[in-house]
C-alpha cells in the first residue's frame, strides 16, 4: 500500500514535468480506469486521458504548471496550483484552481477533478463574451 502523501508528490511532480510535446510522465502516475473531470472534459480511462491532454497541449506554445500547496483529507488529496499558457497565437493566460485526487493502493490516480473557475478565467477575456459574462456577473 502506498502512502498517499507520497502518491501526491509524485503526481504533482509528474504534471510539472508535462509539455506540449510530452504528456507521457503522467503515465506511471494514472490507473487504467482513471476518471479526468474539468471544466471542460469528463474523460474516463488512462490512454483517453493522454491522448486528450496532449491534443490540447499541442494547441499551446508553452505550458507550466506550478503546485503552490498540497492538503490530504480522509479520502482525497488536494493540489493548489496555476496553470500558465501561451497560445500559439501568443496570448498569455494563468489559471488559478485546485485538484482533487483519489489514489489506489498503488498510489495511481484514480479520480482528477480540476476546480476553477471558466467563466472568469477564460470566458471573460474572450472579446465580445467577456463583455455580455462581465454584465451578466455585475447583475447577478
Amino acid at each position: 500500500m502506498t502512502d498517499t502523501r507520497d502518491a501526491l508528490k509524485r503526481y504533482a511532480d509528474a504534471w510539472a514535468a508535462l509539455t506540449p510535446e510530452d504528456v507521457e510522465p503522467l503515465r506511471a502516475v494514472l490507473a487504467e480506469t482513471v476518471r479526468f473531470v474539468d471544466p471542460f472534459n469528463d474523460i474516463t480511462g488512462k490512454d483517453a486521458v493522454l491522448s486528450s491532454l496532449a491534443e490540447s497541449y499541442r494547441r499551446f506554445q508553452s505550458v507550466s504548471v506550478t503546485v503552490h500547496d498540497q492538503a490530504i483529507g480522509a479520502t482525497a488529496a488536494y493540489l493548489r496550483w496555476t496553470y500558465i499558457f501561451t497560445t500559439r497565437r501568443g496570448r498569455r493566460f494563468a489559471i488559478e484552481g485546485m485538484s482533487e485526487m483519489r489514489f489506489d493502493g498503488t498510489g495511481r490516480a484514480l479520480l482528477h477533478h480540476d476546480h476553477w473557475d471558466a467563466a472568469g478565467q477564460i470566458y471573460e477575456k474572450v472579446p465580445v463574451l467577456g463583455g455580455v459574462l462581465r454584465l451578466i456577473r455585475r447583475r447577478v
